[in-house]
């Protein structure tokens, strides 16, 4: 929420209306040549944020004059600003600046002995883009660097520096529709994937059911207090101050995660048998677990707070149990 904006009158504040941001993600569907830039330009994002990140966490850990912020800044955009562009450079630097930002923050909540959110059990200083030993390919686009085609189902990307523009297939469907914010383009190197993550402040949405665009909700319905307690045995109980109770159960998600946990446990003793390493076939298995569990999660969350909009409920408070944040926990 932004700061209150006077009246045309100039006595009564008027409360600033919220902004519904949203993140979509679609697979993209690059060429061969495209998908060889791609790469080329993920691995210099990729390795602007890890040279950067090193100097900053070197500053940060010997402690004498602090993180010079401006100064790491200055020094890696004028590296990079000619191979990437010097709009993807600010890009990808901005974000590292973010990260230290928030990790600060962080540091001086615990400082001032302030409770911290129950999913923080260490904090530690923005880390690398890096799997074991290799980079994580990751584009980061402002913006006005980019332009999406829902007919021709192509995203377009602009002023990379010393890469040409590409025009991209994707697959997916763009459900919100609004003022599009940064671009995240990400490589998955087990399912040899390309995904693009757009981020929208949403004014319009899909109605699955119509098939037509409808404007998104700024305004509650009431003024109704409702409670949402996250669990292990029940994925989420609803209260709302009216009285009504809805009780969600995990039911499901454990039977797919006992699916899972079967199949995986079977595929790992079949390499054992044949002395053979661990394999992508496995990591392919625990991310369509994921996504199963996500997918099915996502769906009774949205429904959730549908249900929660229409009985005219303004205000949610959610209960975190502790110990999920501490321990792993299979459905």
């Amino acid at each position: 929420m932004g700061k209150p904006k006077k009246s045309s009158k100039g006595s009564v504040p008027m409360p600033t209306m919220p902004v519904l941001k949203r993140t979509i993600t679609v697979e993209l569907i690059p060429t061969k040549e495209q998908e060889e830039e791609l790469k080329e330009l993920g691995n210099l994002c990729s390795k602007l944020w890890n040279q950067v990140n090193y100097e900053r966490r070197r500053q940060f850990f010997n402690g004498e004059h602090g993180v010079d912020i401006k100064g790491t800044y200055n020094k890696w955009y004028n590296e990079y600003k000619d191979m990437i562009g010097t709009i993807t450079a600010q890009q990808v630097l901005n974000k590292n600046n973010e990260a230290w930002s928030s990790f600060f923050s962080l540091l001086r909540t615990k400082k001032e002995e302030k409770l911290l959110p129950p999913f923080i059990n260490k904090i530690n200083p923005p880390g690398y883009w890096k799997d074991k030993k290799e980079r994580k390919l990751i584009i980061v686009l402002r913006k006005d660097q980019y332009k999406i085609d829902e007919e021709k189902q192509e995203i377009e990307l602009r002023h990379l520096g010393k890469f040409r523009d590409l025009a991209i297939k994707y697959n997916g469907e763009i459900y919100y529709r609004g003022e599009q914010g940064r671009l995240e383009i990400i490589y998955n190197p087990v399912l040899h994937k390309w995904y693009a993550h757009i981020t929208l402040k949403a004014n319009e949405k899909l109605d699955r059911k119509t098939g037509k665009r409808v404007k998104v909700p700024l305004t509650s319905k009431g003024n109704l207090v409702g409670g949402i307690d996250i669990g292990i045995n029940n994925l989420l109980a609803v209260y709302v101050s009216d009285g009504t109770q809805v009780l969600i159960k995990t039911r499901v998600l454990k039977s797919i995660s006992y699916y899972f946990m079967k199949l995986i446990s079977m595929k790992q003793k079949l390499l054992s048998l044949f002395k053979q390493p661990f394999s992508n076939k496995i990591k392919r298995l625990y991310i369509k677990w994921k996504r199963e569990l996500n997918a099915i999660i996502d769906a009774t969350v949205r429904k959730v707070a549908e249900f929660l909009y229409n009985k005219g409920v303004s205000l949610i408070k959610v209960g975190y149990p502790k110990n999920i944040s501490q321990k792993r926990v299979t459905f």
